[in-house]
């Protein structure tokens, strides 16, 4: 018997649920890896790949989607379980997305675009609306350096190579030391909102930012350097250019 609270969802939704869960299983998005778990449909957790050409290149990420009791009509929160340095995810795990925010729809969703989306956001941060102000910061004023650290952490935490955790556990030590950031047991106290404005001058027709269906990423760190995100008509309109291509 599943394990669920029946008065938090309607059996209609569950229904539904549980349809996108299977189909997420037997067809998930790529580099996104979905296991349902049949004792309760509500525990919905996908590990997400790493996208190729980003600091979280080949790491692995668990992702959780909490669903709320006035769900749809309410959007799903969504976590990262696995420590990540990101300006869209809080210490907490918690994921600043508007695509569950502002942008949600109730009659529009699926958890197979739910998770595409969380995947994009590995590869187009939105560090104007950033949640961690450290990696926010950095990802503006030193994209390079910001990529370092997001890589470090990456083989800290998603990956299972234990020899580059033990070297590079040193270095995430000495860049905190360096830039008197909080240790870890501390680090999680506070969720930043802090938004960060830079003139803008972009075209999504611009052939150097989508290549071959792809964003060119070599190239990542100055095209969002110079995006200012102002509303969350913006944010969509990259996420929908993004998920079109892929």
């Amino acid at each position: 018997m599943m394990d669920i609270d029946s008065f938090t969802i309607t059996s209609n939704i569950l229904k539904i649920l549980y349809k996108q869960q299977c189909e997420l299983e037997k067809s998930p998005p790529d580099c996104v890896k979905f296991h349902i778990n049949q004792s309760n449909l509500l525990d919905i957790q996908a590990d997400i790949i790493g996208p190729k050409a980003t600091p979280y290149e080949n790491g692995i990420f668990s992702v959780k989607l909490e669903i709320p009791y006035n769900f749809p009509n309410n959007p799903p929160k969504g976590y990262f379980l696995t420590k990540i340095f990101h300006p869209n995810i809080s210490e907490k795990g918690e994921i600043c997305v508007n695509t569950l925010k502002k942008d949600w729809n109730p009659k529009e969703w699926s958890l197979s675009n739910l998770f595409e989306v969380i995947k994009c956001l590995l590869i187009v941060p939105f560090p104007e609306s950033a949640l961690n102000e450290e990696a926010g910061k950095l990802f503006m004023e030193d994209y390079n350096e910001y990529a370092k650290i997001a890589k470090i952490y990456t083989n800290i935490y998603a990956s299972n190579n234990n020899n580059k955790e033990n070297i590079n556990r040193s270095d995430l030590d000495d860049y905190k030391r360096n830039n008197n950031v909080l240790n870890e047991k501390n680090s999680n106290v506070n969720v930043y909102k802090t938004p960060v404005k830079q003139s803008r001058n972009f075209n999504f027709n611009n052939n150097n930012f989508f290549t071959n269906g792809s964003f060119e990423m070599n190239n990542i760190g100055s095209i969002r350097r110079n995006i200012s995100i102002s509303d969350s008509k913006d944010q969509k309109e990259i996420m929908e250019k993004w998920l079109k291509r892929i």
